[in-house]
Formats: C-alpha cells, structure tokens, sequence
C-alpha cells in the first residue's frame, strides 16, 4: 500500500468519526427540543428545516431571499441543463421547498410560538414553585417539632424556607431542564457541521451535512426566540412573583410569633 493511501484513508475514517459525532449531536439536540416543545405546547416541525436546507437557507430567510435561491437552484440543477446523478432530486425537492416556503410566514409562526410558550411556561414555573413550596413547608413543620424548638433555631430553618430565590431557582431548572443551554450545544453543531464540509467530497454525504447543519440552524432560531422571550418577560414575572409570595408569607409568620 503506497503512504498517500494509507494517508487517505485515515484522513477518511478520521471525517467519518467527526460526521458520526456530528449527526448524534443532532439527534441528541433534537430530543431534547421536543422534549420541551411537547411540554410546553407548541409546534415542532423538523419539515421546515428541510424545506430551508433544500434551497440552501437559513430559516430566517424572507421571501424575496427564498424566491431568489429557487430560482438559482433550478438554474443551475434542472435536468435539463444538469446531467448529474442528483439533478432531478435536487430539482424535485427545490420545487416542494419553494411550494411551501412561498406560503410560509415566519413572523406569524414567531409570534404564535410566543404567545404559546409564555403562557405554558409561567403555568409550568407557578406549578413547579407550588410544589417545591410545600415541599419546604412541610419539611419546616416536621423541623420545628410543633414549636418546641430554641429560637435561634427556629429562625435558621424560616430562614431556610423563605430563601424564594434558592426555591424560584430550583423550580426554572426543574420545570426547563437541559433547555436553557442548548443554545451553546447547537452554535457548536453548527461550527462543527461547517468544518466537515469543507473536507467532504461524496456529493450524497454533503446533501446530508448541509441537510443536519440546516435543521440545527432551525432549532437554534427557535431557541432563540423562546430562550429571548423567557429571559425577558416570564422569568422577571415569574421571580417577581415569587418574591412577593414569599414576603407576604413572611410577614404572615413573623405576626404569628
């Protein structure tokens, strides 16, 4: 075997191991965003990442960018001026994309998923909070031993109940999991999946890469506006929320005593 096969050939199976590591990634990314889309109630279509990869977009792009990029794929890859094994499927799926596309509002499907997901995850927060919340009561009651402990400890363990932020904390992580940092997961797929492009040369394996990288750049957009829209309004109402209970609940006690 001459030294550039060998050479060759490792370099290939060194791609294959970065691609494999590349494509569970993606399935591992997509669990969990449909973990979470199904808890929270609104749509996840993993379609649409096909349609955009199909004309080689981003799934930000408008209406004027999708019909410009049909129209250069067509151009390009119809039958008729392209003899390649692909052309026809190339054709085929640029033709279902721009079908759909063209009758595709991202702004409306933007501002359903909001309005959605604010609503189900300040319910999701605000059940989670009330459970935690008796968990620590009860815990608090069965600490005292019905008052008849020192007063030094006494206000240690209230102390320890009315930690809202410890608790409100707790009941985010609970209730959203691994969502929150799946932004930095996907940003990495998709640096990932642009790197193995410029080494792949299989026309078929590259359909599938520019395909996977496409459907991570979906779901890295969608993550963005959820995790924007989170951070922004129902995790400051929630937290508010939070506190206010725990204030009131702590002047409940201490009129009590």
């Amino acid at each position: 075997m001459r030294i550039v096969d060998f050479l060759s050939g490792m370099k290939r199976k060194a791609i294959d191991s970065q691609e494999a590591k590349f494509y569970d990634g993606i399935d591992s990314a997509k669990r969990i965003f449909k973990v979470f889309s199904r808890k929270f109630s609104f749509e996840y279509d993993a379609g649409y990442a096909h349609y955009f990869s199909a004309l080689g977009l981003k799934p930000t792009a408008d209406l004027a960018v999708i019909r410009n990029a049909y129209r250069a794929i067509i151009k390009k890859y119809h039958p008729d001026v392209n003899k390649s094994l692909l052309s026809e499927e190339i054709t085929r799926e640029a033709n279902e994309a721009y079908r759909f596309l063209s009758n595709y509002s991202m702004h409306s499907e933007g501002e359903s998923l909001q309005k959605g997901s604010k609503s189900a995850l300040m319910d999701a927060l605000s059940e989670e909070y009330e459970r935690l919340l008796e968990r620590d009561y009860n815990n608090l009651k069965r600490s005292l031993g019905g008052g008849s402990v020192e007063r030094w400890y006494y206000d240690q363990e209230v102390g320890r109940f009315l930690d809202w932020n410890k608790r409100s904390s707790l009941a985010v992580e609970n209730a959203i999991g691994n969502f929150m940092d799946l932004g930095k997961k996907l940003r990495a797929l998709i640096g990932m999946g642009r790197r193995l492009m410029k080494h792949e040369k299989d026309e078929r394996k590259m359909k599938m890469l520019r395909s996977s990288i496409a459907e991570a750049e979906y779901l890295y957009d969608r993550h963005v506006r959820i995790k924007r829209l989170v951070e922004r309004d129902v995790l400051k109402e929630f937290y508010s929320s939070a506190r206010r209970n725990s204030e009131e609940f702590s002047k409940r006690m201490k009129a009590g005593a």
